[in-house]
C-alpha cells in the first residue's frame, strides 16, 4: 500500500500548471502552417526591408511593398485566429471565440472610455494585449458558451445563445480582458524602462532574460522614443536575446526528443522565421508548452543581454536605427560608436552567447524519466487525434426524436 502516495504525489503538484501550459500549446499548434509561412517570409521581408532602409538594395523597394501585405497580413488578423482556435480548444464553437476577439481589432475600439471603481479612467487600444489578450477572450467565449447552453431553452438554443454568448464575452473583453492586457503592456513597457536605466550587465540580464511573447508591441514606443532622441535604440539588440535564448531551448528539444515526435516538426518548421526574428511560433508551440524548457530559454537570453549590456558599460554601444525584424535580419539596421562592424560583431556575439546557454540550459533540464514524460504528453503530440475534441453543443434531442420516429 506503501508505493500508492509516492506514485501519486509528484503528478498531483503539477496538475494545473501543465494543463494550463497543454492549454496554450493546444491552441496556437492548429496555427502552426500559417504561423510558419507567414513568419518566414515577415522575416526573410524584414530582412530585405532593412537592407533597403541602409541603401543597400534601394532597389528592392517596390518588392517589399508588395510582400509586406502577403507576409503581415495574416498577423493583422491573429487576434482572431487565436479567439477562434482558443473557444475551440475548450470545447467552445470556434467561430463565437474568434468573433468576439474580433472586437480587439475594430477600429471604434478606441472610441470607448469609461472609468472603474479603484482604476479610474478606462480607454482600451486597437489590438490590446495581442495574442494573449485574444487567448483569454477565446476561453471566456467558450467558457460562457457552454454555460448558456445548459440553461437556454432547446427551442431558442441556436438563436439566443450564440447572442448572449458574443454580448456577454464582448462586454468582458472590452471592460476587463482588454484594459488587462493593456495593464501587462504598460508594465513591460515600465520594466523595460528601468531595467535600460540599471545599464551594465545587470540590466542587460533582466532585459534579456524577462520575456514574455506577445508583449513585445509594448516597447514600440519606448524604441521609438529612443531612436529619435539619440539616433539609435540599445533596448532591440538586448531584447533580441531573449529570442536567441529560445532558440537554444528549441534546439534541446529537438536534440532530446524521439524520432518522430511532432516536437521536433514543429521545430523544423518554426526554425528558420525564429531565427529571422519572427519567434512566436515557436514560442507559443515549442518551447512556452513545455514550461521547464521556456524558463531555460530565458536564462539563455539574460546571458545574451548581460554580454551586450556589459560591453555598454565598457563604452563598447550596440543599436538599432530603425524598428525593424529581430534575430539575425536585425544585423543591417545595427549601429555603434565604434563603427558598424564592430555593433554587428557584438551582437552576433550576443545571439551566439544566448543560443548556446540556453541550449546547455535546456538540455540540462531535460534528464531523467520525467523529462522523456514531458516531451512525450506535449500538446504536439495529441494535436491530431481529432476524435478527443468534444463539441460545445450535443446533438439536439429534437434530431434524435425523429430519428426514432422514422425506424418505427
Amino acid at each position: 500500500m506503501s508505493p500508492s502516495p509516492a506514485v501519486t504525489a509528484p503528478t498531483s503538484a503539477p496538475r494545473l500548471p501543465r494543463r494550463v501550459l497543454d492549454l496554450v500549446g493546444g491552441v496556437f499548434i492548429p496555427l502552426i502552417p500559417a504561423l510558419t509561412g507567414c513568419g518566414l517570409l515577415a522575416g526573410l521581408t524584414g530582412l530585405l526591408a532593412n537592407l533597403v532602409h541602409t541603401g543597400h538594395m534601394e532597389w528592392a523597394a517596390g518588392i517589399v511593398t508588395v510582400l509586406l501585405p502577403l507576409s503581415n497580413g495574416f498577423t493583422a488578423v491573429l487576434s482572431v485566429f487565436v479567439g477562434y482556435s482558443a473557444a475551440r480548444a475548450l470545447g467552445g464553437t470556434p467561430v463565437l471565440g474568434g468573433a468576439t476577439a474580433a472586437v480587439m481589432l475594430h477600429p471604434k475600439v478606441a472610441a470607448i472610455h469609461y472609468s472603474l471603481p479603484l482604476i479610474g479612467h478606462v480607454s482600451p487600444s486597437h489590438n490590446e494585449g495581442g495574442p494573449l489578450t485574444a487567448l483569454a477572450i477565446g476561453l471566456v467565449t467558450a467558457w460562457l458558451e457552454r454555460r448558456l447552453r445548459r440553461v437556454v431553452p432547446a427551442s431558442v438554443d441556436e438563436l439566443f445563445t450564440p447572442l448572449l454568448t458574443v454580448l456577454t464575452a464582448g462586454l468582458a473583453t472590452v471592460l476587463v480582458l482588454m484594459p488587462l492586457g493593456g495593464a501587462a503592456a504598460s508594465a513591460t513597457g515600465t520594466l523595460a524602462s528601468w531595467a535600460l536605466g540599471i545599464n551594465g550587465a545587470v540590466g542587460g540580464a533582466i532585459l534579456g532574460g524577462v520575456f514574455i511573447p506577445g508583449l513585445h508591441q509594448a516597447l514600440i514606443g519606448v524604441t521609438s522614443t529612443l531612436i529619435q532622441q539619440h539616433g539609435s535604440s540599445a533596448l532591440l539588440p538586448i531584447m533580441d536575446m531573449a529570442g536567441a535564448g529560445q532558440v537554444g531551448a528549441a534546439l534541446a528539444v529537438y536534440l532530446r526528443a524521439r524520432r518522430g515526435n511532432p516536437l521536433r516538426h514543429a521545430i523544423r518548421a518554426t526554425g528558420p522565421a525564429a531565427l529571422l526574428g519572427v519567434g512566436e511560433p515557436m514560442y507559443y508551440t515549442v518551447t512556452l508548452p513545455l514550461g521547464r524548457v521556456y524558463v531555460m530559454g530565458c536564462l539563455g537570453g539574460a546571458a545574451g543581454g548581460a554580454f551586450l549590456g556589459a560591453f555598454n558599460q565598457l563604452g563598447y554601444t550596440v543599436g538599432a536605427v530603425a524598428q525593424g525584424k529581430a534575430g539575425w535580419s536585425l544585423l543591417p539596421l545595427l549601429t555603434g560608436n565604434h563603427g558598424t562592424a564592430a555593433a554587428m560583431g557584438l551582437y552576433a556575439a550576443g545571439l551566439v552567447l544566448g543560443t548556446v546557454v540556453g541550449l546547455a540550459a535546456a538540455l540540462a533540464s531535460l534528464r531523467g524519466d520525467r523529462a522523456a514524460a514531458l516531451l512525450e504528453r506535449t500538446p504536439p503530440v495529441r494535436a491530431g487525434a481529432e476524435p478527443a475534441h468534444v463539441p460545445a453543443r450535443p446533438a439536439p434531442a429534437v434530431a434524435d426524436v425523429g430519428l426514432v420516429k422514422e425506424s418505427v
